[in-house]
């Protein structure tokens, strides 16, 4: 009789535990753009326009200085590489963009302990695509002020690499993105 009890309470435990799980796993799985089930936040791409960005947009947009052998994710000296913001509306570039931005929205989450922590921000993530889609360097150009934020942007673009190679219409080598990242919780 002892061990019937102690059987069904060990069941009851572990029901409760994986409902527990399923309930807490389910949380931060939202796509970039939509709100979750429980209208709990929110994550989305913005514009990266403004005086600041558009500087860093200018700066990135210079000639490569140092003279790098030619391979993969390098351009010869004196070549002028594309720099873009993700959400950007030129022709170009819009339809491959829809792509990149497809692959990012399917792998980006609100970090848990951010969200547990209340933490909210965006941050802007600089990154390149080679021809053949190979992701070149991502790094963090503007911090959203909270590492797990900030780290879950880089962790988003680094998964959802490699990137569908240039239609034919892209003639660049490699693209440099910009994209912004922001995080809100609802009340």
């Amino acid at each position: 009789m002892m061990n019937r009890k102690v059987f069904t309470i060990a069941i009851l435990i572990s029901l409760a535990g994986h409902v527990a799980v399923l309930a807490v796993s389910s949380l931060p799985t939202i796509m970039m753009g939509a709100v979750s089930s429980d209208g709990a936040f929110t994550i989305h791409f913005e514009d990266t326009a403004g005086s600041e960005h558009e500087t860093l947009l200018k700066a990135t947009q210079e000639p490569v200085e140092k003279p790098v052998p030619a391979q993969e994710g390098t351009v010869s000296p004196g070549i002028s590489e594309d720099v873009i913001d993700i959400n950007s509306t030129d022709p170009r570039f819009s339809s491959y963009l829809a792509r990149i931005r497809y692959r990012i929205e399917c792998t980006w989450n609100y970090p848990y302990l951010a969200c547990a922590l209340k933490q909210e921000g965006s941050n802007v993530v600089r990154f390149s695509i080679t021809s053949r889609g190979i992701l070149v360097d991502p790094i963090v150009v503007e911090s959203s002020g909270y590492d797990f934020l900030d780290r879950e942007s880089l962790r988003t673009v680094m998964t959802a690499a490699p990137f569908p190679p240039f239609p034919e219409d892209i003639t660049t080598p490699r693209l440099n993105i910009l994209a912004r990242f922001t995080y809100e919780l609802s009340e």
